[in-house]
């Protein structure tokens, strides 16, 4: 792959200058760039699966909403997010086009329907099973970094020998560092 002003193509590349052919982003894309899509014709295709995960896609990402400890008014915070997630809240988001949390093929089935952009595929946000989203342990914010520099190097050159190895060290380093405090 070729770099392309100093890096990987992005949304700009797709969207503004439109020398991308296709583009990976959450499905929320269509929602924050509205008049950018309204103005190009595209569609919507599940994302590639691997050979040995037939049927599972990406992880979901999700918005979480929770109660603290310190809530003063435990109850009624909960009965908001029981409110957010009903199944008639639910059905109205994603007739809107926000991807429901519901596990409802019902509430699935009209999604984005009321949406600007309801004559594209949207469905096939739900075309694979979500993989699972991994347990997270206290390093992980900490050792996300490095290894989230690494993919462009890794793409643009092929090695993925020489650019691991190294991010592996920086990774190792600062693991150790975190633990000696």
């Amino acid at each position: 792959m070729k770099a392309h002003k100093d890096g990987l193509p992005y949304r700009n590349e797709f969207l503004k200058d439109k020398d991308l052919a296709m583009f990976v982003w959450l499905s929320s894309i269509i929602f924050v760039f509205p008049d950018d899509f309204k103005s190009m014709n595209w569609d919507v295709v599940s994302l590639p699966t691997f050979e040995g995960l037939p049927n599972v896609g990406s992880q979901a990402y999700p918005t979480y909403f929770s109660v603290t400890s310190m809530s003063k008014q435990k109850d009624q915070a909960m009965k908001v997010i029981q409110y957010l997630i009903s199944d008639s809240i639910q059905e109205s988001l994603s007739k809107k086009g926000v991807m429901p949390v519901a596990k409802s093929d019902a509430i699935k089935k009209v999604y984005g329907q009321e949406s600007a952009f309801k004559d594209k595929n949207l469905k096939s946000a739900f075309y694979n099973k979500f993989a699972p989203i991994p347990a997270k342990s206290r390093y992980d914010s900490l050792l996300l970094s490095p290894y989230t520099k690494a993919a462009n190097p890794i793409i643009l050159s092929g090695d993925y020998n020489t650019v691991f190895r190294a991010t592996e060290e920086d990774a190792g380093k600062k693991l150790a560092d975190a633990k000696k405090q």
